[in-house]
C-alpha cells in the first residue's frame, strides 16, 4: 500500500519538543489571507489552518492527525492528489488551478459559493519530521471573473471584427481603411481583387500608390482632406496595368482617434457603357441629320425641343426659332380634300399616352406656304419610372409616292389613250347606280356606244390614225354630256355613257344628240376622209335591275340590235318586251359562256370529213378536213353551227383553235415514222383572231419542232375574208409554215367582192370553192360558169382546187367534167368521229 492513502488504523502523528517552536511560529500564520495544510510524509494533517477552517465549515484541530484524503475524499484520484503524492516522493513543486465549474477543494465564501482556488503543493525537509508537503490554497474567484470577463469581451470583439470583416469582403465596393500617413491597415477582398491581388497584399502600402487623378490638374492631398470628398482616377494595379476607378474619401472621429477610409469602385462597365451611349448618340445624331425622315421632338406639354435638318426644310422653321414654341404652330397641317385642319398627332399622342400613326392624306404647310403631302407617327417617351417626358413626331415626304399612287390609281381606272374612263371604272360607277336605284328609287340611263367604221379606218390607215380617231371621237363625246354623266371607253371601238337621274324619254334624246353629231363627223387622215357612224343601245337602271352585269348585258344585246338592224341607230332595250333580234343577241351570249366552261371541262371533240379525188370519190381519200364539236353538259353534241358564232363574236376562236392543234397534234404523235407515208393530210382551219395573234405562230412552229409528224402531212385552211382583212401578216404566216413543208388552202373562195385581186399575193396551195356556187351547180348555168372560171384561175396558177357542199353524184358529174382536183361534202363522206369521242357521247347525236 502506498504511504500517501488513507490509514485509519494508523497512529496520529505527533509534535516532538524540539519542534514545538517550529509548530508555533507556523500557528501564527492563521492571520495569513490564504490557506495552509501541512501534510507529514504519510499524507496526514499536520496542520490546518483558521482560512480553511472558516471556509470548509469545521473546526481545525478535527483535521489533525487525518490523511487528507479521509478528510476530503473527494480528492481521491484527481489532480490535487497526484501533487502531493509528487512532492513527498519527489519531491516536486506543482501548481494547480481551479475552474468555476470545477474547484479543487469544497470551499465556499461566506454566501455559500464554491470558491475558485490556485494551489501550490510543495516538498518540506524537517530535520525531525522528514518529508513534508506544503499546500497553499489562494481565493482566485474574484480575479478569474475578471480575466473571463475579459475573455469574454475579447472574444465578442474578435467575432464582431471577424463580422465586419465578412461584411466588408462580401459588398461589391473596395474598401481600404489607412492612418494619418496614408499606411494602408485594413483593406477587404474587393478592393485586393480590384488591384489584382489579395486584400493582405494592400496592407502597409501607401494609398497613393494605387491611384492616379484623372484630372492632372486637380489637387489632391491626404492632409488636406474634407469629411467627404470624391474623385475620378486611374486605378493602378500590382502588375502595373492601370482601370478606371472612382474613390471615395471619408474622414472622421472614433472616439478621440481619427478614422480614415476609402470607398473605390471599378467603373470601367460604366466608362464602357458611357463611350458607347456617346456613340450611339453620336451616331444617332448623325443619323438625324442625314436621314430623309423629318423628326420633332418635343416635351410633355408638346413644346418643340428639336428639329432635324429634314424637318427644318419641311417645315421652314429653324431649330433655334423653333424651340419652345408649341408644336401647332411649327406643325401644321390639314385634310387634302376639304382643306379643313388635321388633328395634330403630337396633342393626341401626349393626351393617349400611346403611339398615333396617321396614314391619311394630309398636307403640311410650312412657314413660308409651301405644301407637302405627308404621313406622320408621333410616339410618347417615358422615363424608368413611365413619367411621360415628351412625345417624338416623324413624318416624311409623300408629295411624289402619293403623286405615285394616284397616277397608277387613275391608269388603273382610265384608257391611257383617250383619257376616259376604262370598263373597270365604268363597271364600278355603274354598281353604284345599280344599288342607288335599289335604295333609293331613282331612276338612271345607261348607253352602250360601238362605231360603225372604225375598223375600215384601221385597216386603211393604220393603228396611228385609229388611236386619233378614238380620241378625237372621246372628245367630241363629252360635249353633249353632263358634268356628272359619266363617258368610257369600254375596249376597241366601244364606249360607255351613264346618264344619272336620266328617264328614258331624255336617255334616248342624247343618244340621239350624239349620234347625229358623229354622223355629221368627218375624220381626215393623210388626204383620206372618213365618214363615221355608231349604234347605240340604251336601258333603264331602275329598282328592278338586278345586277350591274346583267344591265351592262342588256345594253351591249341593244348596241348588237342597233348595228345588226342597219347600222346608226339607237335600239331601246325593253325588259317587258321580248324583242327576238335582242334575245338572239342574249343567245349568243349564253353561248359565249358555255364555250368557255367546255374549254375549261374539256368537252370539245374533233371529227374528220374526207376530201377525195374528184375521178374517184369512193377511193382512199389523199385529205381530211378536222372539224370539231361541242357536248354540254349532258353529254348531247353540239354541231359548230350553233357555237362557232358566238365563238368568233367573243374572240374564242383563238383558244379553240390551239385546243385543236394541241389534240390533233397529240394523236400523231402515237405514229411511228415508218407510218406516216399512210396517213392523209389533215386540214386545220384556222381562225382570222388565231391569225391576228402575235404568238400564235410561234405556237405552232414550236408544235411542229418538238413533235415527229412531217410539215408535209398539214394543211392549214384560212378564210378569204380573214386573208384579206390581215393580208401582210397572214402572207407572212403562210411563208414562215411554207419552208417548213406545210400546205395551205384558202377556203370559202368566191365569198368576197375582191377574190382574184388579192389571189396573187397569197401562197396557197389550195383554192376551196365556197359551197354556195357547188350546191345547185347541176341545175343553175351560172354558178356552173362561176365554178369554171375559178377551177381555170386555179389551174393557170398552179393551185388545186376542191369544191365543197358536194351534196350528190350529180354535182361531182359536172365537177368532173369541169376538172376540179378534189371533192368534199355529205355526197361524197359524212364526217365521222375522230378523237376524244366516246361512243357513248355520240348515242342519238344529231349533225
Amino acid at each position: 500500500m502506498d504511504s500517501f492513502e488513507s490509514d485509519s488504523s494508523a497512529e496520529p502523528s505527533t509534535l516532538t519538543a524540539e519542534n514545538f517552536d517550529r509548530l508555533l511560529s507556523l500557528l501564527l500564520l492563521d492571520q495569513v489571507e490564504f490557506g495552509l495544510i501541512v501534510l507529514d510524509a504519510r499524507g496526514r494533517i499536520l496542520l490546518f489552518n483558521q482560512w480553511l477552517s472558516l471556509r470548509c465549515g469545521i473546526h481545525g484541530d478535527s483535521a489533525i492527525g487525518l490523511s487528507i484524503i479521509d478528510f476530503f475524499p473527494a480528492l481521491k484520484g484527481s489532480r490535487l492528489h497526484y501533487a502531493i503524492k509528487t512532492a513527498l516522493n519527489h519531491k516536486m513543486t506543482s501548481l494547480i488551478s481551479s475552474s468555476m465549474d470545477q474547484p479543487l477543494l469544497p470551499l465556499m465564501d461566506k454566501h455559500q459559493k464554491p470558491i475558485i482556488q490556485s494551489i501550490t503543493v510543495k516538498p518540506l525537509e524537517h530535520t525531525q519530521l522528514g518529508n513534508l508537503c506544503l499546500i497553499q490554497v489562494e481565493d482566485v474567484t474574484a480575479s478569474t471573473q475578471r480575466e473571463s470577463q475579459f475573455s469574454a469581451q475579447a472574444k465578442a470583439m474578435k467575432e464582431m471584427a471577424e463580422k465586419h470583416q465578412i461584411i466588408l469582403n462580401t459588398i461589391d465596393e473596395g474598401f481600404i481603411q489607412f492612418d494619418a500617413q496614408g499606411t494602408i491597415y485594413l483593406s477587404n477582398n474587393t478592393a485586393g481583387k480590384m488591384f489584382g491581388g489579395s486584400s493582405s497584399e494592400l496592407i502597409n502600402r501607401p494609398i497613393q500608390s494605387l491611384f492616379e487623378p484623372s484630372d492632372k490638374n486637380q489637387a489632391f492631398s491626404l492632409s488636406a482632406l474634407p469629411s467627404q470628398y470624391s474623385l475620378e482616377a486611374q486605378g493602378i494595379r500590382l502588375d502595373g496595368s492601370r482601370f478606371p476607378l472612382e474613390i471615395s474619401f471619408y474622414s472622421t472621429q472614433f472616439g478621440k482617434s481619427p478614422l480614415q477610409f476609402a470607398i473605390l469602385r471599378d467603373i470601367s462597365v460604366q466608362k464602357k457603357v458611357e463611350s458607347q451611349l456617346h456613340q450611339e448618340k453620336e451616331r444617332a445624331q448623325v443619323t438625324l441629320l442625314s436621314i430623309a425622315d423629318a423628326v420633332i421632338t418635343t416635351d410633355e406639354t408638346g413644346r418643340i425641343l428639336s428639329l432635324n435638318p429634314a424637318a427644318e426644310r419641311l417645315t421652314g422653321w429653324s431649330g433655334k426659332k423653333a424651340q419652345g414654341r408649341p408644336i401647332e404652330q411649327i406643325f401644321y397641317v390639314i385634310e387634302e380634300q376639304s382643306r379643313n385642319p388635321a388633328p395634330n398627332p403630337v396633342q393626341a399622342c401626349l393626351q393617349r399616352k400611346e403611339t398615333i400613326t396617321n396614314d391619311e392624306d394630309y398636307i403640311l404647310i410650312s412657314r413660308n406656304g409651301d405644301e407637302f403631302a405627308i404621313t406622320a407617327s408621333a410616339a410618347p417617351v417615358f422615363d424608368f419610372n413611365h413619367n411621360q417626358l415628351g412625345a417624338v413626331l416623324v413624318f416624311r415626304d409623300v408629295s411624289h409616292t402619293r403623286r405615285l399612287s394616284a397616277q397608277l390609281a387613275w391608269q388603273a381606272s382610265h384608257d391611257p389613250l383617250t383619257a376616259l374612263p376604262n370598263r373597270r371604272e365604268f363597271k364600278r360607277c355603274l354598281q353604284q347606280l345599280v344599288d342607288d336605284a335599289k335604295l333609293n328609287h331613282h331612276s338612271h340611263s345607261l348607253l352602250y356606244i360601238d362605231l360603225d367604221q372604225f375598223k375600215v379606218v384601221n385597216d386603211t390607215c393604220g393603228h396611228a390614225a385609229g388611236d386619233n380617231l378614238l380620241c378625237q371621237l372621246a372628245d367630241l363625246l363629252k360635249t353633249d354630256l353632263r358634268k356628272e354623266d359619266v363617258l368610257a371607253r369600254l375596249g376597241g371601238d366601244e364606249f360607255g355613257v351613264l346618264l344619272p337621274r336620266c328617264s328614258q324619254k331624255d336617255a334616248i334624246r342624247i343618244a340621239n344628240l350624239l349620234r347625229k353629231r358623229l354622223e355629221d363627223f368627218r375624220f381626215a387622215w393623210h388626204n383620206n376622209i372618213f365618214r363615221i357612224g355608231v349604234s347605240i343601245g340604251l336601258t333603264m337602271i331602275t329598282n328592278k335591275t338586278s345586277t350591274a352585269e346583267e344591265i351592262l348585258s342588256a345594253a351591249d344585246s341593244a348596241c348588237y340590235v342597233a348595228k345588226d338592224t342597219g347600222r346608226n341607230r339607237v335600239f331601246v332595250h325593253d325588259p317587258e318586251n321580248n324583242d327576238p333580234a335582242s334575245s338572239s343577241h342574249r343567245e349568243t351570249l349564253q353561248w359565249a359562256a358555255q364555250i368557255q366552261k367546255a374549254l375549261d371541262e374539256n368537252r370539245f371533240c374533233l371529227f374528220l370529213q374526207n376530201i377525195a379525188y374528184t375521178h374517184d370519190p369512193a377511193g382512199i381519200s389523199p385529205h381530211v378536213e378536222v372539224l370539231i364539236r361541242m357536248f354540254d353538259q349532258k353529254g348531247q353534241l353540239i354541231p359548230p353551227g350553233a357555237f362557232i358564232p358566238a365563238a368568233e363574236r367573243y374572240s374564242l376562236m383563238g383558244a379553240i383553235d390551239q385546243w385543236v392543234i394541241k389534240e390533233l397534234f397529240g394523236y400523231l404523235d402515237n405514229f411511228e415514222p415508218e407510218e406516216f407515208d399512210q396517213l392523209p393530210v389533215y386540214s386545220i382551219n384556222l381562225s382570222g383572231i388565231s391569225l391576228s395573234q402575235e404568238d400564235f405562230l410561234e405556237h405552232i412552229q414550236d408544235q411542229i419542232q418538238r413533235s415527229q409528224i412531217p410539215a408535209t402531212k398539214l394543211c392549214f385552211e384560212i378564210t378569204e375574208t380573214a386573208a384579206i382583212a390581215n393580208m401582210k401578216k397572214v402572207v407572212h404566216f403562210i411563208t414562215s409554215l411554207k419552208d417548213k413543208g406545210c400546205r395551205f388552202a384558202l377556203d370559202d373562195f368566191g365569198s368576197g367582192l375582191s377574190s382574184f385581186a388579192y389571189l396573187k399575193s397569197l401562197p396557197v396551195d389550195y383554192l376551196k370553192i365556197d359551197g354556195y356556187f357547188v350546191k345547185d351547180i347541176a341545175t343553175d348555168p351560172l354558178d356552173r360558169v362561176f365554178v369554171e372560171s375559178i377551177n381555170q384561175i386555179g389551174h393557170a396558177m398552179g393551185l388545186k382546187t376542191i369544191a365543197e357542199f358536194v351534196e350528190n353524184n350529180d354535182i361531182v358529174a359536172v365537177l368532173r367534167e369541169i376538172g376540179v382536183d378534189y371533192v368534199q361534202g355529205y355526197g361524197v363522206a359524212r364526217p365521222e368521229p375522230f378523237l376524244n369521242c366516246p361512243t357513248t357521247r355520240l348515242t342519238g347525236a344529231k349533225e
